[in-house]
């Protein structure tokens, strides 16, 4: 007669439970280029910036505003986002011993680092290695919180709601 032991009437869910992450956004909203050469090391476009604006004019008036289109070289240099995982032979034994795929859970947490990263950068950039992102990048419209006689900043933190 065999004894049963607590750990023998143990089921084990061959599912592996993650908490919810935040849905990464870059990579619907932003068309990736793809012909580009895989050796570049920089990449270069033009940027077109418009001056001038349109104006109603008065009968017989000659003062008819002038508009104007400049092209600006941009080059960037080309990064690579890497991750990388360890998996030390007791690692190996134990996904062994419960039949469960160590590589791939590991792998898709790399995943998941690099696509965090890189939707980090896309949107916020990286300073350190001069990378512009969304909110920093060419052509984006800033506005300038107006000053008062009673509070001088010019700090969004600093505003009434009014202002």
């Amino acid at each position: 007669m065999a004894l049963i032991r607590p750990q023998d009437l143990n089921a084990i869910d061959k599912r592996i439970y993650e908490p919810h992450a935040s849905e990464l956004k870059a990579r619907s909203i932003f068309a990736l280029k793809t012909d580009i050469p895989a050796g570049a090391k920089t990449y270069s476009y033009d940027v077109l910036t418009r001056s001038g604006a349109a104006k109603i004019l008065a009968p017989g008036a000659t003062d008819v505003p002038l508009v104007d289109a400049d092209l600006t070289e941009e080059t960037v240099k080309i990064y690579s986002i890497a991750a990388a995982f360890n998996i030390s032979v007791q690692e190996v034994r134990e996904a062994q011993m419960a039949n469960r795929p160590i590589e791939v859970t590991k792998a898709d947490t790399v995943r998941k680092a690099i696509a965090e990263k890189e939707n980090q950068v896309a949107f916020s950039g990286d300073k350190k290695h001069g990378i512009k992102g969304l909110t920093d990048s060419v052509g984006i419209q800033v506005y300038a919180t107006p000053q008062n006689a009673a509070n001088t900043s010019t700090k969004w933190a600093d505003k009434t709601g009014e202002e």
